[in-house]
């Protein structure tokens, strides 16, 4: 090992493994016990695909009979309304999902499908990872928390399993996110610029509302540009960063603008939501109520709403309001050592401007979300899976205020119970009751849902499915654990300058039981 480097599997490594494994297993889970079709738009994502196959992409307002699809097993009606995505998402899967449902194998054709989504949820992880670990280089601990708690969301791992295009959506968001993030730390560098381009690109061919969550991108890098370039005037600096950030926009324009103006001819607006909203009978909500009394329910339908319609157990929802109490007395104390601390930590560092780009990007796309609710869309948190992982942070950070780890683990560990539970419930409801062993009629107990589920869809040796995936669950939730353990620093929940980005700092030297900066491995 060469002196003075770190081993390859330092902690914010082992975090990475340990957050994948959770995501993974909990997602084959789900993609295997829920039967085909049965989540709600999952048929109508795969009837827009099939149909693409077919060399055409269906108009919303136009009745499709599944049947002349060939795909016999959809549930529910208007399969045509994904339409009004772009079609990136659908034409990766188009041709599998085709042949396999020709040949009458519409559980294989969905299970590809799911395990495409779970693919780009995964690679999401690891964009999501490198994002935080550029914010917050020197807090291995917040990373393992918000990661941990990511893989303990009911609602980002249901929906990274799921035969729709959002993590194929969030994965082009925080890929733009964590390139920008990078540049803005390392500065202006042509590969991450190339590499940013793309991400847009992907977020564009896939959904409207990740599309226009990417644009504080195109500005960051502006200001990237700017300050890179050597001209004396300030006007040939900025010129030249309208240019790198007029570029990014130009390119995604280039690569899924030919869309949105597509739907722009056919219904009159970018989305299609103006027609498809009519169709399907919609009543607006308004503005007033969906920015102001139903905006704290995308928080709740974390733990409650997953996807599907399932509505869960009432006890889920209060478990959800026990997080926010917690995270609110938090705050409160951490509000507290701020005011008291002289002098106070201000967001200052190199990775404010990535700061004030992932913030930009999140508002935009909560306003999105919330506008189509206002219009009569539904309002679910699947909307804003991309910035799942700032809300996991904006959570838990203000448990970290004790000086021992005692309270974020146990929330942690209180996470991935709840969510198993809210996993098993929700697979109750979607496949009713089957018995552990019907060929064994001397055993008449009952298993739980999940691996009933799992033994219904028709997957062979489904109890060593069950337990191997429950092992690696419980593996990667150790990992992570551990980690959080071993990094432990009480925060003061106040951005600082701290190494090549920015930290959340500590209320005194004396409440850090290691020594400032001991231990952290060097940023990459």
């Amino acid at each position: 090992m060469t002196e003075g480097r770190a081993p390859f599997w330092n902690d914010a490594r082992v975090v990475l493994a340990g957050a994948l494994l959770m995501v993974l297993s909990n997602a084959t889970a789900h993609m295997l016990m829920l039967p085909p079709y049965h989540a709600v738009d999952e048929g109508r994502h795969l009837g827009y695909a099939v149909a693409l196959a077919d060399g055409h992409i269906p108009h919303v307002l136009d009745k499709i009979d599944p049947s002349v699809l060939k795909l016999k097993d959809i549930k529910g009606t208007n399969i045509q309304a994904a339409a009004a995505h772009p079609p990136l998402y659908h034409a990766i899967v188009a041709f599998p999902v085709k042949k396999l449902s020709a040949a009458d194998h519409a559980a294989v054709a969905v299970r590809f499908a799911r395990s495409v989504s779970i693919i780009f949820g995964l690679a999401s992880v690891l964009m999501i990872w490198r994002l935080v670990r550029t914010l917050l280089p020197t807090r291995t601990d917040i990373l393992a928390i918000v990661l941990g708690a990511l893989g303990c969301l009911p609602i980002f791992t249901f929906a990274v399993s799921v035969a729709y295009n959002d993590s194929l959506a969030m994965l082009g968001v925080t890929g733009a996110l964590a390139a920008t993030a990078a540049a803005s730390v390392q500065g202006f560098k042509r590969r991450l610029w190339i590499e940013c381009a793309i991400w847009m690109a992907v977020a564009g061919s896939t959904r409207m509302t990740a599309f226009l969550a990417t644009m504080p991108v195109a500005l960051a890098w502006w200001v990237i540009a700017a300050k890179r370039s050597d001209a004396a005037s300030r006007v040939r600096r900025h010129l030249a960063g309208a240019l790198v950030g007029g570029g990014l926009f130009f390119t995604t324009a280039l690569a899924c603008g030919w869309f949105y103006v597509r739907n722009v001819v056919l219904y009159g607006d970018p989305t299609a939501a103006t027609a498809l909203l009519d169709r399907l009978d919609r009543v607006p909500h308004g503005y007033f109520r969906a920015f102001v009394l139903r905006s704290g329910v995308l928080y709740e339908q974390h733990w409650t709403r997953i996807v599907g319609g399932v509505v869960l157990p009432e006890s889920s929802e209060r478990y959800a309001h026990l997080l926010m109490l917690l995270a609110g007395v938090g705050s409160v104390v951490l509000f507290v050592r701020w005011v008291r601390r002289k002098p106070r930590p201000l967001p200052l560092g190199p990775a404010r401007l990535a700061w004030a780009t992932v913030a930009g990007s999140a508002l935009i796309n909560l306003v999105l979300v919330l506008a189509f609710h206002a219009k009569g869309g539904d309002i679910t948190p699947r909307y804003i899976l991309a910035f799942a992982w700032l809300q996991m942070l904006l959570l838990l950070v203000p448990m970290t205020w004790p000086k021992k780890p005692s309270l974020v683990l146990g929330v942690l560990l209180s996470m991935a119970i709840m969510h198993f539970l809210i996993m098993d419930a929700y697979a109750a409801e979607q496949i009713g009751t089957v018995l552990l062993s019907p060929d064994r009629p001397g055993r008449r107990g009952t298993d739980f849902s999940v691996a009933m589920g799992i033994r219904r869809s028709g997957v062979p040796l489904p109890g060593v499915w069950f337990v191997g995936l429950l092992v690696l669950y419980t593996t990667g939730l150790v990992m992570v654990l551990g980690a959080v353990l071993r990094r432990y620093k009480p925060t003061l929940g106040a951005l600082a300058t701290g190494g090549e980005g920015g930290r959340l700092d500590l209320p005194s030297d004396d409440a850090n039981p290691r020594p400032g900066g001991a231990g952290d491995e060097k940023h990459e």
